[in-house]
């Protein structure tokens, strides 16, 4: 239990100074996209002191989209108007584009549970002012409870509700298991009373 805690505490410590020193490099990255003749353009934060960030600032210095598959997956099937549900959010890239997607008069809900993707989410929905996604820090599962979020120390996108460090490519998770407690509620219930487009 002390091992568990101290480990616990040095990994705050060091999210801390990391956060101290990646602050600087957090920038705007600009992404536009042309979709059935028309413009969509959108604004995220990236930060470059975290590993998926580098990913997708990269995959835009190359004029690429991040995940173009599935881009291109929503790009074909939501219309104006639409709903979609984005479990595992991360720092909102995929609610942003299907928010531009759905129009002012859509909906998208996007579930980001762990705390420091969920900030980014928040920070990312309101730097381009959209007001058609709601956004809740549950974790989505069949019933009400507490529990527990896996962080993953090799892919800050990649938290889970099961021990991430079980997975072969993931060897900082794996040394140094650290948990998040998290509220676990259906999607069922936190969508009673909304009204969600077909």
């Amino acid at each position: 239990q002390d091992i568990h805690e101290l480990k616990e505490k040095l990994y705050n410590i060091q999210k801390k100074i990391k956060h101290v020193q990646t602050f600087e490099t957090t920038k705007i990255a600009n992404i536009s996209m042309d979709i059935r003749e028309n413009k969509h353009g959108m604004k995220l934060y990236l930060n470059e002191g975290e590993i998926t960030h580098r990913v997708i600032r990269a995959c835009f210095a190359k004029n690429e989209l991040y995940k173009s598959s599935l881009v291109n997956f929503f790009a074909s099937i939501l219309r104006a108007n639409d709903c979609l549900i984005d479990i595992g959010a991360y720092i909102g890239y995929l609610s942003l584009i299907g928010a531009t997607l759905v129009g002012c008069d859509g909906q998208v809900f996007a579930f980001e549970p762990e705390e420091k993707n969920y900030r980014y989410l928040h920070e990312n929905i309101a730097l381009n002012n959209l007001n058609n996604i709601k956004i809740s820090s549950n974790a989505l599962g069949l019933e009400t409870k507490t529990s527990k979020i896996f962080i993953n120390l090799d892919n800050d996108a990649g938290h889970a509700l099961w021990n991430v460090g079980r997975c072969p490519e993931y060897s900082k998770s794996r040394t140094h298991c650290i948990t998040r407690d998290v509220h676990l509620t259906s999607l069922d219930s936190l969508l009673q009373g909304v009204h969600v487009s077909n």
